[in-house]
Formats: C-alpha cells, structure tokens, sequence
C-alpha cells in the first residue's frame, strides 16, 4: 500500500513538467543555503543541515521523488562545503550528521509523500463522494420528474377518457367498447340503451348484453360466438355495416348496422374491440315506404305510357293523315300552278294569235281610213287619236302576252329568261337591275322548277316596282348539285316583315302568299328580310335532291 501511495504522490507531481520540478528543487536548496546563512550567527557549526530538511520537505511535496533526491543530493553538498568546520575533514561527528542528514531527508520524503497520497486518496474519495452524490442527485431530480410526468399523464389520460366519454355522448351512434378476451364491457355510451333497453355499464360481463335477443337479416338469431363485437375480440375480425333486427320498445322489430373493429398491442396482439351501433329502422321503413311509392310510380308510369302509347299512335295516325292530306294539297297545288300556267299560256296564244291580228287589221283598216281622208279637220284628228289608241292597246296586249307566256323559258332555260325579263323589265320600269348566275347551269331545271322560279322573281319585281322605290335592283341566281338559290335584293324603303300578312295590307298579303304557294309546290321555302327604310331581301331555296340523294321532281 505504501509503494502505491508513494507512485501515486510522485504520479501527482509528475503532472507538472520534468524540467520545472528540477529546477524547483534547486530553487528550494539555494533558499535552504540562503537561510543557513542567514543563521549562521545563531547555528554557527553546530547545525549544519536544519534548512536543508525544509527544501527536501518541499521538493518531496512540490517535484516527487526525482527532485527530492536531487534536493537532498545537493544539501547535503551544499551544507558540507559551507557549513561543516573544518571543512573536507573526516570526523565521527561529521559522519552522525550526515547519517542523520541523510536518515532525516529520507524519512521526511518518506512522509512527506505519504502525506501526499493520503491527500490524494482523499480528494480522490471526495470527488467519488460528489460524484456519487450528484449520481443521486440527478437520479432523485429523474425520479422526481418522471413521477410528475406519471401525475400529468394521469391527468391527461383522466381528460382524455373525460373528452371521449363526452364525445361517445354526443354521437347518434351506439358506441360499445369492451375487452380482450373476456369481453367486459370498458366503455359504452348512452345511445346504445336503445339497442339493448338497457344500458351495458362499464365492467359488465357478456351475459348482461347477451347477443341472442338479435337476428341476421335472415330471421335466424345471434350465437354468442357470431355477435360482431365477439367475432373481433376472438379471431380480429373487422366488421363493416352488417344489418341485424332487434327488438324495440315498441314491440316491433328495428334495424341496425354493426361495424366493429379490433383494437392491436404494438406486438399484434387483440387488446380490446370497438362496435358502432348505428339504428337506421326510420332508413330502412323510408326506403321501403319509397320502394312501394315506387312500384305505385312504375304502375302508374306503365299505365300512363300505354295511354301514350296509344295517344302517339293516335298522333302518329293523324300525323301521316295530314302527311297525305299536304301532299294531296301539294300535288292539287302543282296541278293548280300547271293549270294556270296552261291557262296564261292559252290566253297569250289567244291574244298573240287572235287578237293581234283583229288589232293589226284594226290598224290597217285606220292607216288606210286616215290617207282616204281629204285635208286636215276634225275626223283626221279624232282618226289620228283612235290609230295612236290602237297602237298602245297593240303594244300593252303584247307585254300581257309575253308576261302571261314565257316563250323564251322554255327555249332559253331559267337564266338567260330571266336576264331577259330583267331587261324588259328595267327598260319599262326605270330601274337596273344586276344579274349574276353562278353554279352549273349546263343542264336544264325541271320545269316545274323553272316555272315556279321565275314567277316568283317576276312578283318580286313587279312589288319592287309598285311599292319599294327602289333605285337598283340585284338578281342573283346560285345553283349547285343539292339545290338552286334565287335571291332578290332592292334598295327600297322596306317594310316589316313580320306583319306582311296583315289584313290591312290585302295586296301584299295576297302576292307573298301566292309566291309562298308557288316555292311550296316544288318543295322549297320562302324567307323574306326586310325593315322600314332597309330594303327588301327575297331568298327562294328550292332542293334539287333529297337526303337519300336521289333526284325531288321527277
């Protein structure tokens, strides 16, 4: 124990550098001759050494062994050469002092180490000691804290079961929570008194809340092992919506939905379940109350569509009876359009044929009256007036002819008979009119398209030329392989459309009902754009083939 004291002091001074510890042991052996010196009138030679036993003491506390033999080297040295008389000499009592120099420097480095150790082991226990103590400390603070964590979860979890409980109150589901596996009831809420009629308290066991007053959708009541609640408590299964009847108050059957579902430990173990007890008779009576309000609907819908049935076939019936009766008012308009297009072709014949010639004759007869005559008087004037009155009847049952029988349609075809006739009727009239014809005119129209359409531009023109006081007139003539378009522009004073058929106006009405009857008859249509100051546009579309592509007039 000794050694190790000893090891352990010097270790302590080893701490300080080599060269430091040295050169304080020859500091502490001058001071020691310095202060033997210093005495030297009290000690003269009798003491050499005194002063040197304190600078090995120090050099044994301060430096370690190493320079406490360097300081007990160098006193005795020192003390031998300065202070022993005579000095270098060899006496008995010389040698007792330094024996007992030497003896007395050992021992006080002996000690003095020890005591040195003995400080050190017992700073070293204190430090374990308040090592030791603040471990304790710490572990008394740790112990301290996590019982105040253990109060605050407490508290918490104290608020939390408040809070869910709270919660469960509130919901309009039963909810039921019972553990694993002896199924004791944990926690169940007020909602569920209206499944079992009375209330599962917390801790109760299953026999309270038997399961076997239940039935499955098919009429068949609950063993204990089926109930939902038991199947995830016993095998973790997880229920969803299952519909079960059970028993009200009011003696009929209701129905709820059961959904319930295992609740797992962190190693997967089933630690408890939940079950949600959601009452939806008033759902369910609604749904069949509406499934019979449903059927009563199709009934009744079946009911009302046969009558709509029958009334569509009704409608259908006189549909195809009206059909047949527009088609025989077509076909009696067509004949009507051809009859009077005969008739105006049989009266220009007449009075191009019969009565241009009476009127020519007339003529001659008056020419040759007029040179029988002698001189100048009154017979010769009242014959000039009566000649220049056969001539203007000639030349206006000319223009009745031509207009009441197109020769030139026929001879011509739709386009150059109506640049014709536009030309006529621009020099009689005052009015140019500009044609323009785009589209394949090669082939012929039918002609009951070619005579409907010019006598719609010739009633066109005859209304610009009685009502539009126009200034130009534009004529535009547009056929492709479906149909053929036939627009007639003015730039007169216009008139409102919509109320042309007005019986206060009995002329117009009279002549856009006969051009509408006209397009009719070849199956086309008739738009008119006009207003008040705007001039007139008349658009004539008549088809030439139908949606299966074949030809529409024969």
């Amino acid at each position: 124990m000794i050694p190790g004291a000893i090891n352990s002091a010097d270790w302590n001074a080893r701490r300080r550098p080599l060269l430091v510890r040295y050169a304080a042991a020859v500091v502490f052996v001058a001071l020691a001759v310095l202060a033997r010196w210093l005495l030297e009138p009290i000690l003269e030679d009798r003491q050499a050494f005194p002063t040197f036993y304190v600078s090995v003491t120090a050099a044994a506390w301060w430096g370690g062994l190493g320079p406490t033999f360097l300081a007990l080297a160098l006193g005795y040295l020192a003390g031998d050469w300065f202070f022993v008389r005579p000095q270098n000499t060899f006496s008995a009592l010389n040698l007792a002092n330094t024996g007992t120099y030497f003896f007395v420097g050992f021992a006080i480095a002996f000690f003095t180490q020890m005591l040195h150790a003995a400080q050190a082991r017992a700073e070293a226990n204190a430090a374990e000691l308040r090592d030791r103590q603040g471990e304790l400390e710490h572990e008394i603070a740790e112990r301290r804290r996590v019982e105040t964590e253990r109060e605050h979860l407490f508290g918490e979890l104290s608020t939390a079961r408040g809070r869910l409980e709270a919660v469960l109150r509130q919901m309009p589901a039963g909810v039921v929570i019972a553990e694993a596996p002896s199924g004791r009831i944990v926690l169940a809420n007020e909602q569920s008194r209206g499944i079992w009629g009375t209330l599962p308290q917390a801790g109760s066991e299953p026999p309270e809340w038997d399961p076997g007053r239940l039935k499955g959708k098919d009429g068949r009541g609950y063993l204990p092992h089926e109930w939902p609640l038991a199947r995830s408590l016993h095998a973790g299964e997880v229920v969803k919506g299952e519909e079960i009847l059970f028993p009200r108050d009011d003696g009929e059957w209701g129905t709820m939905t059961v959904s319930s579902v295992p609740i797992r430990d962190q190693a997967g173990g089933v630690v408890a379940a939940v079950a949600i007890l959601d009452d939806i008779t008033a759902r369910k009576r609604a749904e069949e109350a509406l499934l019979q309000a449903r059927e009563e609907l199709e009934r009744r819908v079946a009911g009302r569509t046969a009558d709509l049935a029958r009334a569509n076939e009704s409608l259908r019936a006189e549909v195809a009876e009206r059909r047949r009766a527009e088609q025989t008012r077509n076909e009696l308009l067509r004949r009507l359009v051809a009859v009077q297009e005969e008739e105006r072709v049989r009266i220009a014949r007449e009075l191009h044929d019969q009565m241009g010639q009476q009127l020519t004759a007339l003529k001659l007869g008056l020419e040759a009256l007029a040179a029988s005559l002698p001189g100048e008087g009154g017979g010769h004037d009242r014959l000039s007036r009566l000649l220049k009155l056969t001539r203007q009847i000639g030349h206006d049952m000319h223009r009745i002819a031509w207009e009441l029988g197109p020769a030139v349609l026929g001879e011509l075809g739709l386009p150059e008979a109506l640049s014709n006739y536009a030309e006529e009727w621009s020099g009689h009239s005052g009015v140019p009119v500009q044609v323009q014809a785009t589209g394949p005119w090669e082939s012929r129209l039918p002609s009951q398209v070619e005579t409907s359409l010019y006598r719609v531009v010739q009633e066109a023109l005859t209304n610009v030329a009685k009502y539009a006081n126009a200034s130009r007139v534009g004529l535009i003539l547009n056929r492709n392989a479906d149909d053929v378009l036939v627009i007639v522009e003015d730039d007169g004073v216009g008139f409102d459309a919509e109320h042309a058929t007005d019986p206060a106006q009995p002329r117009r009405r009279l002549g856009l009902a006969g051009m509408k009857e006209r397009v009719g008859s070849v199956g086309g249509a008739l738009q008119i754009e006009s207003i008040p100051g705007g001039g007139t546009t008349l658009f004539v579309r008549v088809p030439l083939r139908g949606r299966d592509g074949r030809p529409v007039h024969g």
